[in-house]
This record gives C-alpha cells, structure tokens and sequence, in this order.
C-alpha cells in the first residue's frame, strides 16, 4: 500500500505577549517610586460604586473608609515578545484607546508617542510614573493647550519667574516685608517662590533656565530645618512648616537628592508629634484646636511625602478625616467652615483638595457638594480672592469636567489680564482681597504662578473616572 502522506508541517504557535498596558490611564499611576503601598493601605476603586446618596455623613464614613494612600498600585511591566524562532517585523506601538473627550483625548493621544523608558535611577519600581511627568519641558508643551492652558497663560508663567529671579535675596531666600507682608514669614514665602519654580520644571540639580536661583533657595530653606524637623523659621508659623515641608518634598520627590531625605522625614515626624486631639494643628505646636486653613497646608506636605516615596503614619490621616467631621457643613459634609460648619467659599475649595489627595472618590456626595458650592462662585476680578482662587484651581483641575473648565476660562483670563506687564514689578501680581495685605507681592506672584502653572503641576488623580462618566 502507498505510505500515507505526511501532515503538513503547521508553523508553531507562539505564545501571545501580555497585554501592553493602556497608556491612556498613566494620569492614575501616581504611585511614587520608592512607596509601593501594600493592598490592605490603598482605598479600593470598586467602593465608589457603594457610596450612599443619603445624607448621613456617618453612614458615607462608614462605607468609604478614609485612606492614606493616594492611588491604587502600579501594575508590573513584564517585558516580553515573540518567541525568538519567528521574526516579525516591526511595528509602531498603536495602542487602541476608548473613546474619551475633553483635555483626556489629547492628553491620551499624546502620552504614548512619549520616551517614558525604565528609569535606572529610580530606587524602586521602575514601571511606575512619577506624577510630576508633566512638567518635563518636552511634555509640558505638548499638552498644556489640551490642558487647558495657553500661550498666553505660559508667557505670564515667564514673566512671573523672571520677576522672581530679580526679587531673590543674595541668601536666596524672598523677602517678606521687603515686598509689603507680614513679618516673620520667609520661609513661606520662598518655599512658595521655589515651588513655582519647581511647577515649570527646574530644580537644583538639573542644569537648566534657573537652576542657580532654585539652588541658591533650596540651600536657604535647608537651613532653616532645626534638628526635631520644625521648619518654622525665625518668626514663623505652622503655615511657614505645611509650606516649607511642601517644597522639601516636592524637591526630593523630582531630584531624589540624598540630603533631603532626612529632612522631609523630619518634617512629616514633627508633625506627628504635634498634631493635637482634634486631628490637626493651628499656628503654633501644642495648640489644643485646629483649623481648616492650617490643616489643609499640612494635608499637602503629608501628601508630597508620600509621594516621594516618605512613609506616612496611616493614623495621621485617619485623625484628618475626624477634624473635616467637624467642620463639614451642608447635607453631605462638603461645606467646610474654618473650626465650625459655617462655610468659607476659600476653605470649601481647601477641604475639598485635601479629601481629593487623602482618596474619596471624585463622585462622593462630600465631593460633589464642594463643587457645586463652587460653581456657585466662579472667579470674577471684581471679588478678588487669591487664596481661594489658588486651591479652587487646584481642586477644579482635579475633578475635571465642565467644572473645570468653566473656572479656568474664568481664572486664567483674570490673572493673565491683572499681571502687571510694566516697570519695576513687571511681572508680579498684587491682587487685592482679605488676605492680600499680609501676603505681600511676592507670596502673591507665587501663588499666582502655581495657579497658571496647574496644567502640568500634577497628573489628574481622576483622569479615569472621567472618562467613565463621559464629561
């Protein structure tokens, strides 16, 4: 009998590679790269979807636990491919991306064309993305329009800087008094300045536009921390220490510069050791009560240290969380008064950033009460307010959506139109309103710029439940 045929040989199959992650949600992995949170420590996304309508704020607690961690963990990237026996050709990366809308369809579109590479530098995790990406010179340009900035928001950051520049002590720090506010706080007012440096992307290490003034600042501030961590200054006030720890953080977190490790450390143990029975700290350690305004300076600085990579006492924030209890008004807690439950339009915007960076959900009922109070008063130059307008920004960026936009056409064109653009202040900003006097022009410029600057400062916590809801 004839033999049989042989079966045709049948090319082998090749094991498919694991799925690319989808770069369109890098503004969610925020994770810093050296604070790999363990599961238990981060607040799990699928509790949004359990979050009560009811008013009862101690039902809302109850559901949706407070957490310390930021964001969830970053995913691994395993990097694998074809088998090495079958050759392919090679491809661009054309990820397939989810209908999206507003500033995430650029922003997403944009992302994955960029050099994001392992970092070798990092001291761990090198998958994770660091959340001041923005601000790196090449992707700041490409996005800041989708952001919702301008060309005319980024020549007023300029201006800003260089006003800056010439206003900086040989000491490096700014001058208070010297520029109309109030004695004593110098340490805010050049942790402020150098954070807007820090915002447009220097810093003291990197060569680069204003690497000697942000140096020459950052060894002044270095000298102010005393050995327990207090980073008060001569004079100064528990602002002066949320504010200072703030730029010590950020500056480790961007530089991983070895001499700042310990102070950052430093600066989140001495306020440990000092926040009081309430849950949160007034002008001046060992004060009994607490403030929305102080505590809102000290939730940023917690967060840049966590952020860096710094642990944080989980307890910290818990204690945090049964302050805003106390003064969260309205049906849902999100009217935040100042050591009651009578609102402030500028403390609402604080308390609101402080719940957004501790973890509730942007749909929280909390969370959405603050806004809608917010909304209810838009900027308008005829009612200057710079604190208000500063962390406003700072939480209207972060929730996105038609909120969002509606206050940034409004905020930027006022700030951009009352810069002055002339003579010896050209550059700065001196806005009137309840707190401009003893700010000064310079903690006011500063604050003006950071506020510009929240197009690129920090990667959207939010980006992702954005897209979900669809506005």
């Amino acid at each position: 009998a004839p033999a049989e045929a042989a079966p045709p040989r049948r090319a082998r199959a090749v094991p498919p590679a694991p799925p690319v992650p989808n770069l369109a949600d890098l503004p969610r992995e925020l994770a810093a790269p050296s604070a790999r949170p363990s599961p238990e420590a981060v607040a799990d996304p699928s509790l949004a979807s359990l979050a009560p309508t009811a008013p009862d704020r101690e039902a809302v607690q109850v559901a949706m636990p407070a957490r310390a961690r930021l964001l969830p963990p970053t995913p691994e990237l395993h990097l694998a491919g074809p088998d090495p026996g079958v050759r392919l050709p090679s491809r661009p990366h054309r990820p397939a991306l989810r209908p999206l809308e507003g500033p995430s369809l650029r922003l997403a579109s944009t992302l994955p064309d960029l050099s994001l590479g392992v970092q070798t530098a990092l001291e761990t995790r090198p998958a994770s993305v660091s959340p001041y990406l923005l601000r790196d010179p090449e992707i700041r340009q490409r996005v800041i329009e989708d952001m919702g900035g301008s060309d005319e928001t980024e020549r007023a950051i300029g201006l800003a800087l260089d006003w800056l520049t010439r206003n900086q002590e040989e000491d490096g720090r700014w001058d208070v008094v010297k520029h109309g506010g109030q004695r004593g706080h110098d340490v805010g007012a050049t942790a402020l300045a150098l954070m807007a440096f820090m915002g447009w992307g220097a810093n003291h290490i990197d060569p680069g536009p204003h690497q000697a003034t942000v140096a020459r600042g950052m060894e002044w501030l270095k000298a102010q921390v005393r050995p327990d961590g207090d980073v008060r200054g001569s004079g100064g006030n528990m602002y002066d220490h949320g504010i200072g720890a703030i730029a010590l953080a950020e500056a480790y977190g961007i530089t991983k510069d070895p001499e700042l490790r310990p102070l950052v450390e430093g600066n989140v143990a001495f306020l440990s050791e000092h926040q009081n029975q309430q849950g949160g700290w007034r002008y001046n350690p060992g004060d009994r009560n607490a403030d929305t305004s102080v505590v809102g300076w000290q939730v940023m600085a917690l967060a840049a240290a966590q952020l860096a990579g710094i642990e944080v006492p989980q307890g910290m924030f818990d204690k945090i969380s049964r302050f805003h209890e106390t003064v969260g008004g309205g049906n849902h807690g999100g009217l935040y008064g100042y050591q009651d439950r009578n609102p402030r339009t500028a403390l609402v915007a604080q308390g609101l950033f402080s719940k957004q960076l501790m973890g509730l959900p942007r749909d929280h009922p909390r969370n959405l009460e603050s806004i809608a109070h917010l909304r209810e008063n838009l900027p308008e130059s005829r009612r200057p307010d710079m604190y208000l307008w500063y962390y406003g920004t700072l939480a209207m960026f972060q929730h996105q959506g038609p909120a969002w936009e509606e206050w940034n056409e409004r905020m930027k064109a006022i700030l951009v139109d009352e810069q002055v653009t002339s003579g010896e202040h050209k550059g700065s900003w001196e806005i009137g309103g309840r707190w401009s006097r003893p700010m000064g022009r310079a903690v006011t410029t500063a604050l003006a710029t950071l506020t510009l600057e929240v197009y690129y400062r920090y990667l959207p916590l939010y980006d992702a439940a954005v897209r979900r809801h669809g506005d």
